[in-house]
């Protein structure tokens, strides 16, 4: 937050001349302030690991079926198949602001009583923009997950261990959550369902992920609305059955930067999910507010910061695309 003068970080009696200078009747701020945050919406708090910079969460493929047996020979023997470890790295941020001696006595602002929200209302909007970070830059091959595919890819490795260049798969098979450049439709969400449906573990066996949301940009909630709100089927002429009715809900998300893409998601569930997704945000602290006087220039001092990470644990149980805008709304 930035002082009257903007840019010092310093609330002084000279930047408050509107309010020196008339009967002001209120003191008010465009900011809606405590809004709950967006982001538990889609990703689950984590525990912060203990003495640790970073996370690693160790992965492994599940025992595959049981093979034919003739009597008297030996079972078939399986292990579990250990996998690349899926890693994270905590982040500071910090904002503070101050307010001169002279200010101190002459606030007609009160920024004094509204300092510490202001920075809590900051805190909360610098926490859903980054953490909402993993989906906006999911289609970014920049920002690889454990096996080396961003988070949405048609090309995920299935049990993907080390290979001399990168990751590879062990059982040599791929899976997407890609739906491609698609606008929202019936018969896109239906793909998407689909993928969700025939979803397939680190073995290549059946798993699953229940999809309860359908996400976008608030500039395509009406069209999300209008293919799971409608009962007979959108932008047809005939009176079909539409077979989105009522089965997920539409979220609209302002904190998601592509205004075409949308998502098909599960219910966020932590690190180990069992019908969810795997979206998490983890903090070592939050809201960690000090205030402290300076002795040099009788100046008060405020200033708030947090440590976390945020992350795709995994990418089973979303599906994207990213849309394929500009499209009527």
């Amino acid at each position: 937050m930035a002082g009257g003068n903007y840019g010092t970080g310093q609330w002084q009696t000279k930047s408050s001349k509107v309010a020196q200078a008339h009967r002001i009747a209120q003191i008010v701020s465009n900011r809606s302030l405590e809004e709950p945050p967006f982001w538990p919406k889609l990703f689950a708090m984590a525990e912060p690991p203990v003495n640790q910079s970073f996370v690693e969460f160790g992965q492994f493929a599940e025992l595959g079926l049981l093979q034919p047996k003739a009597e008297g020979e030996v079972p078939a023997y399986d292990v579990p198949l250990e996998l690349v470890p899926s890693h994270g790295e905590f982040q500071t941020f910090a904002l503070m602001t101050s307010i001169s001696h002279e200010a101190q006595y002459e606030d007609p602002y009160d920024m004094m009583g509204k300092a510490a929200p202001m920075l809590v209302d900051s805190e909360r909007v610098t926490e859903d923009t980054y953490i909402h970070s993993v989906i906006n830059f999911g289609f970014d091959p920049s920002f690889p997950l454990y096996d080396g595919q961003p988070l949405f890819s048609a090309n995920h490795l299935l049990a993907p261990v080390p290979g001399p260049n990168g990751p590879v798969s062990a059982i040599g098979q791929t899976y997407s959550n890609l739906i491609g450049n698609v606008a929202p439709t019936a018969e896109a969400i239906q793909d998407a369902l689909l993928n969700m449906s025939l979803l397939r573990s680190d073995r290549g066996l059946p798993s699953n992920r229940i999809p309860v949301y359908v996400v976008g940009h608030p500039f395509i909630e009406k069209v999300l609305k209008e293919i799971v709100g409608s009962v007979s089927a959108p932008m047809t002429s005939d009176n079909r059955t539409n077979v989105q009715y009522g089965i997920q809900e539409v979220v609209a998300d302002q904190y998601l930067t592509n205004p075409y893409a949308w998502y098909l998601s599960a219910a966020p569930q932590g690190v180990d999910p069992k019908s969810g997704q795997s979206l998490i945000a983890s903090f070592q602290f939050r809201n960690h507010m000090r205030a402290w006087f300076e002795p040099a220039t009788l100046s008060w001092n405020i200033a708030i910061r947090f440590r976390g990470l945020w992350m795709a644990r995994d990418w089973r149980g979303i599906n994207a695309s990213a849309g394929a805008g500009p499209y009527s709304v």
